[in-house]
């Protein structure tokens, strides 16, 4: 509901000093004449009318049907000024109006025709209610006050690498100073003993290097290294010893886990790696992909200040369409919430909802220079008793489902023959329903931002130039 007076809580005693002509709830006529809207008007003229919009107008799951059997119990016997509102006078009068008086600010696209809401503007009204910004205090508070076990039952964002550390955890850089293999977190400078198949172990090795294979490294199908394979190299008594490869695309006559022992050609199929001196506490406070080096790191706060002196907050924020519906929805969701708090349906905030046939897309284009602006500069925005703060975006990821997912990227559904979306299936103009047909992983066209898998998009691309020629 809207600031100011459209919260107003004395419904009473405005119902009891309305006119009998102006407080009939149950008619439409009292709605008939113009009123004037602004911030110093109130949404609702009765209690009932306020009844309504909260049954009708708001996320209380009240079905047209549902509501007028509600309203007709509600209304025996009573007074025409104390019963409840049509529901066609609540979607058409006083909806209209409470939005007009305390809804939020709603931006226009012309090309295409749709309406929509501002980031800034959700975060400006969020933190102008107190029980609201309460909500970042407390999930700020929870995280940080939690020990590792608790962090372990129910893990808040604000404990997560993804939040804490996000540059090293997305691993921007091909080289990275900690890696999980085989289920077991390991850091430069821990020690493996790799077991192979024929049942010999290769012990006491260093990690000295960890990355991903490059596109130089091709994709023939060897026993060497190939393009995304992740590459751990090893000393042993302060010589180079030989690398353990792990292969990111695993055909069946290549082993998934092998050792290639140093000038050596050969690779040997490794059964498991055990890791000793390693920790394996994976939260942010023992270490995580941290920067080289490892050690605990300064925990970081969603408050500050700024150098102007204007008191931050950090609102991290989640986008997320639904294609599934009969119109596209474009929603916020804050992933800082506190687990109780953001599985609530009060939780989301609506950006948009565009009609089949818009591409939900546009949207997000719409919405991008604000985006942009909360991220750098961020929003000067008011708390509940008016203080200046500077309300600082986080963009956490976007979440779209698979039809979203299908139309954005035209990569196939759920029912497809592809083995997965890296592959690229493309869809062809007509398709319906199932995504059948042919297509190959030579047809790999979506260049993500990971250093990974661009390198074997690369390395599939010289390939089909090779082909070619």
């Amino acid at each position: 509901m809207g600031g100011g007076s459209c919260g107003s809580s004395d419904a009473s005693s405005t119902s009891s000093q309305s006119s009998p002509s102006s407080s009939s709830a149950g008619d439409s006529s009292d709605y008939d004449e113009e009123l004037e809207v602004g911030p110093a008007q109130p949404c609702f003229r009765t209690q009932e009318q306020f009844f309504g919009f909260l049954l009708r107008g708001s996320q209380a799951q009240f079905t047209e049907d549902g509501y007028n059997i509600l309203r007709s119990f509600h209304d025996q016997g009573r007074p025409a000024a104390q019963a409840l509102p049509s529901a066609s006078t609540v979607r058409g009068k006083i909806t209209s109006r409470a939005l007009q008086v305390g809804g939020l600010p709603v931006e226009v696209s012309t090309s295409p025709a749709f309406t929509y809401v501002l980031p800034s503007s959700h975060v400006r009204r969020d933190l102008s209610f107190e029980d609201t910004f309460a909500k970042f205090h407390a999930a700020e508070y929870a995280a940080d006050q939690r020990d590792g076990a608790q962090r372990g039952s129910i893990q808040e964002y604000y404990d997560t690498p993804l939040f804490q550390n996000r540059a090293a955890w997305l691993l921007s850089d091909n080289k990275f100073s900690s890696f999980v293999l085989c289920g077991r977190l390991v850091h430069i400078g821990d020690r493996l003993d790799v077991e192979l198949r024929n049942g010999s172990v290769v012990a006491d090795l260093v990690v000295s290097e960890a990355f991903f294979a490059g596109a130089n490294q091709g994709l023939q199908p060897d026993d060497g290294v190939h393009a995304g394979d992740l590459v751990v190299r090893c000393e042993q008594r302060g010589c180079e010893a030989g690398l353990v490869v792990a292969r990111h695309w695993c055909p069946s006559t290549l082993g998934a886990l092998v050792w290639i022992e140093s000038e050596q050609t050969v690779a040997q199929p490794a059964k498991k790696v055990d890791v000793t001196h390693a920790t394996v506490d994976g939260s942010v406070r023992g270490g995580g992909p941290a920067a080289a080096g490892g050690g605990d790191r300064q925990r970081r706060s969603i408050f500050g200040v700024d150098k102007d002196g204007v008191p931050t907050v950090t609102v991290s924020m989640a986008f997320y369409i639904d294609g599934f519906t009969l119109a596209d929805g474009v929603y916020i969701l804050y992933p800082g919430f506190r687990a109780e708090d953001r599985v609530s349906r009060h939780a989301v905030r609506v950006i948009s909802i565009v009609n089949k046939g818009i591409d939900s897309d546009e949207v997000l284009k719409a919405i991008t220079g604000d985006l942009v602006k909360g991220t750098t500069e961020g929003w000067l925005v008011a708390d509940w008793e008016g203080r200046p703060v500077r309300a600082l975006a986080d963009v956490a990821c976007f979440i779209g489902d698979y039809v979203q997912v299908s139309k954005s990227c035209r990569l196939r559904g759920h029912n497809a023959i592809a083995p997965c979306t890296l592959c690229a299936y493309t869809k062809g103009t007509g398709d319906t329903g199932v995504y059948g047909g042919g297509g190959s992983s030579v047809d790999a066209e979506l260049v993500r931002t990971a250093a990974r898998t661009e390198a074997v998009l690369r390395a599939v691309r010289a390939l089909r130039e090779r082909g070619r020629a």
